[in-house]
C-alpha cells in the first residue's frame, strides 16, 4: 500500500472521527478473510490499532517528498583539510582539477496525479576546473612556479574551464518501492576566457572571494590565482537530460528502512564530447527518532557508485558517501565524492595545442559538498 493511499485513508477516517460521527469500519486483517469490526470514539484509539495491520511506510517521504516548495543551495570544494605550506608538497595540490562549485535550485510540487506526485525544478550550477600553465613543474613542487602578487600573497597562473548549467526539469518524486523519473532541458556554457563575472553566476568569483578573504583574515594561508584566458575553448549550447530509476526496500523496521536505488540517465548535448550515458546505484538507511525523542532530526546515511560514458570514449567513475539530517523545515547534507578517473576530456582546461595535454591531467582529488535545503510547508 502506497504512502499516498495510507495518507488518504487516514485523513478520511480522521475527518469522520473529528466531526463526532460514530465510526464502524470493516477491513480484512489476514489472508483467511477474518473480519474485524472497528468501533472507536477517538482518533488516537484508531491509529493505535491500525499500526499492526497497515504496512508501515516510515520515513522515506521525510527526505524525498516536496510538500510545497523547496529551496536548495549546494557548495562544493576540493579542500583536503591539510596545510598547503607544509611537507610533503605533493599532497597539497588542491585547487587544481575540479576545485570549486555551487548549485542553486527551486523545487515546486505540482498537482498530484492519482497517487503519484510530480515536481518541477529550476536550477543554476557553476563548476570550476583548473590546471597550472606548467603542470609538470607544479606537480613536482608548486613552490617553484608561484610568485607574490600585487596584494603580497602567493599566486599561481592557471588555465580554467568554468562549466555553467541552467536547467529546467520535471519528474516523478522518489517514493518507496516505486519507479521514479525526471526529464528536462538546459543551457550549457564552457567559459574559458571570462574570469571577471558577477559573484552570483561564477564559481571563479567564489574561489577568488574565498581565498582572498581567508588571506586577508589569517595572513598568507592559501594560494591565489591568475586565470589565463583561452578564448578558443569557450562554447555554448543546449542539452536534453533524462533519468529513470526504482526504489527497493531491503529492510523495514519500526524506526528505519534500508533501501536500494539503481538508476540510469543520459545527457544529449550540442557541445562536442559532453554527451554521455550514465548509471548509479545507491544503498542507504533512513532513521527516524522514536516517539519519545521527536526533538531529534530524521537521518539518512547512504553510499553510491556512479559511472558516465562519454561520446569521446572516455569513462568517468566515482563513489561517494552522504549523511543528511532533516528537522521540520530544514535539511542539511554532507556529501563526499571520490573520483576514480580523470575528468571528462571536454573539461580539460589546457589549450588544445598544449604539448602532451592528455597526459597532464590534474591529480584526482575528492570533493566535499555542503547541501542546505529550506522547505515551505
Amino acid at each position: 500500500m502506497s504512502f499516498c493511499k495510507l495518507k488518504s485513508l487516514y485523513l478520511i477516517l480522521m475527518g469522520i472521527l473529528f466531526t463526532g460521527i460514530s465510526l464502524q469500519y470493516s477491513l480484512a486483517a489476514s489472508q483467511d478473510s477474518k473480519i474485524i469490526r472497528l468501533n472507536y470514539s477517538s482518533a488516537e484509539e484508531l491509529e493505535k490499532d491500525l499500526k499492526p495491520i497497515v504496512p508501515q511506510v516510515l520515513i522515506t517521504p521525510i527526505f524525498d517528498e516536496i510538500e510545497n516548495t523547496t529551496f536548495v543551495l549546494q557548495l562544493v570544494n576540493d579542500y583536503d583539510f591539510k596545510d598547503p605550506n607544509e611537507e610533503p608538497v605533493l599532497e597539497k595540490n588542491d585547487d587544481i582539477g575540479f576545485t570549486h562549485g555551487y548549485r542553486i535550485e527551486i523545487k515546486k510540487n505540482l498537482a498530484p496525479q492519482g497517487f503519484d506526485n510530480y515536481y518541477l525544478t529550476i536550477s543554476y550550477e557553476s563548476q570550476l576546473h583548473t590546471n597550472s600553465d606548467t603542470p609538470e613543474e607544479f606537480n613536482n613542487d608548486y613552490r617553484d612556479v608561484i610568485y607574490l602578487n600585487d596584494r603580497g600573497f602567493w599566486q599561481a597562473d592557471v588555465f580554467f574551464k568554468e562549466q555553467n548549467l541552467l536547467e529546467v526539469v520535471t519528474g516523478k518524486i522518489k517514493a518507496q518501492d516505486a519507479l521514479y523519473w525526471k526529464a528536462g532541458v538546459g543551457f550549457i556554457e564552457i567559459n574559458a576566457d571570462d574570469s571577471d563575472r558577477p559573484f552570483l553566476f561564477s564559481s571563479i568569483e567564489h574561489q577568488r572571494w574565498l581565498h582572498e578573504s581567508v588571506n586577508d583574515i589569517k595572513g598568507a594561508t592559501i594560494r591565489e590565482y591568475n586565470y589565463l584566458s583561452n578564448e578558443d575553448a569557450s562554447k555554448r549550447g543546449v542539452y536534453l537530460t533524462a533519468e529513470a530509476g526504482r526504489d527497493y526496500s531491503l529492510y523495514m523496521g519500526d524506526e528505519n528502512r534500508v533501501f536500494l536505488r539503481p538508476s540510469i540517465r543520459t545527457r544529449i548535448s550540442s557541445i562536442k564530447d559532453s554527451s554521455y550515458v550514465g548509471a548509479n546505484i545507491e544503498i542507504g538507511n533512513d532513521f527516524t527518532p522514536p516517539e519519545e525523542f521527536t526533538f531529534l532530526p530524521a537521518l539518512r546515511v547512504s553510499a553510491n557508485m556512479d559511472i558516465e560514458k562519454y561520446t569521446d570514449g572516455s569513462t568517468y567513475r566515482s563513489y561517494g558517501f552522504r549523511v543528511s539530517a532533516k528537522y521540520k523545515y530544514f535539511t542539511t547534507t554532507l556529501k563526499h565524492t571520490v573520483p576514480l578517473d580523470n575528468e571528462p576530456g571536454y573539461l580539460n582546461p589546457l589549450p588544445n595545442d598544449f604539448f602532451n595535454r592528455d597526459s597532464l591531467q590534474p591529480r584526482k582529488d575528492a570533493t566535499t559538498w555542503l547541501i542546505l535545503e529550506g522547505h515551505l510547508p
